[in-house]
């Protein structure tokens, strides 16, 4: 794999970028990923499912600018899976790699040794900067070979906090934002009592909103919420 192909990789979701991230209880973690290096840096975020962290790398991956390598990978992605660990070949000499859903190679041999080597070459060339999810920790996960589980260990690792009330309802604000859209308490209030009130379901909401609101022209009020919502 010729190092010029690579560039970053992900399909462009205009709602996942860092200004419809809310940090809530994460500026560390933050501040850790968009920090400017020069040399090796590791990073390893967990948490459960649907808290956000593909959200998250892809915000990352987002914000660099156009001089800067890397690569984005989703190892629960089947195309991903069937191309098979090869893609991680001459990725130590990237700006940024960034592994998503780590634990979903667990206990597959072949790509834990390619992984393994993939760290041990990220440091040897110093330069790259591998920012891996799962979700728990290295000692939690189910891998079958110990040293990459050490590996694992090398870097920073950072629990991502999940959004509480007040963060979900700041998330369908800064949602609708991106479109020109806004709503009110009053409104978030009232959907608030009548979905789930979760990172998934908020975030299915927001998307209904945002394509009923633009399709129709209309603004956001309750009325509408009921139709976009069928509510």
């Amino acid at each position: 794999m010729e190092l010029e192909q690579l560039t970053f990789t992900y399909e462009f979701n205009d709602e996942k970028t860092l200004k419809t991230f809310v940090v809530g209880r994460n500026q560390g973690l933050i501040d850790n990923l968009l920090q400017p290096h020069s040399e090796f840096m590791q990073t390893y975020i967990y948490a459960p499912g649907n808290c956000g962290k593909s959200h998250l790398l892809y915000a990352v991956s987002d914000l660099l600018s156009g001089n800067q390598t890397g690569m984005y990978l989703s190892l629960s992605d089947p195309d991903i899976r069937e191309i098979g660990p090869e893609v991680l070949e001459n990725t130590e000499e990237l700006d940024y790699l960034l592994v998503d859903d780590l634990d979903a190679v667990a206990g597959d041999r072949t790509w834990e040794i390619a992984l393994y080597s993939c760290i041990n070459l990220a440091r040897k060339v110093n330069r790259c900067h591998l920012i891996f999810t799962a979700a728990g920790l290295p000692s939690e996960v189910k891998f079958s070979l110990n040293d990459l589980r050490t590996r694992l260990q090398w870097g920073e690792t950072f629990y991502l906090h999940p959004l509480d009330g007040d963060e979900l309802a700041t998330l369908i604000k800064c949602m609708l934002a991106t479109k020109g859209l806004e709503i009110s308490q009053s409104v978030i209030d009232f959907i608030y009592r009548r979905i789930t009130w979760t990172l998934p379901e908020v975030v299915r909401c927001a998307e209904k909103l945002m394509n009923f609101a633009i399709e129709n022209n209309a603004k956001i009020t309750v009325p509408v919420v009921k139709k976009a919502l069928g509510i």
